[in-house]
């Protein structure tokens, strides 16, 4: 049964690290309004702050609460979370 992987296992070699297999594509972010959390979203790695508001502000829930209010900072830390200060 051991021929079927080469010879016996302790003559094998050790696998290899591919660092390419690691890196994610995508990241889960927090969505808040004044700082409580309202949802999470999963984006690129690679998408810039304005795409990920677009992103944020288009959803129907967070749009829902946002609506007819005053938006009064946008704070976005890449790849971590999206905080809409509303009043």
């Amino acid at each position: 049964e051991l021929c079927k992987f080469g010879g016996k296992v302790y003559e094998q070699s050790y696998p290899t690290h591919d660092e390419a297999k690691c890196v994610d594509s995508t990241v889960e972010i927090v969505i808040q309004l004044s700082g409580k959390m309202r949802s999470k979203l999963v984006v690129s790695t690679t998408a810039t702050k304005e795409e990920i508001l677009a992103t944020v502000k288009a959803l129907p829930e967070i749009s829902a609460l946002i609506q007819g209010k005053e938006l009064v900072k946008e704070i976005v830390v890449p790849n971590k979370l999206v905080n809409l200060v509303i009043k």
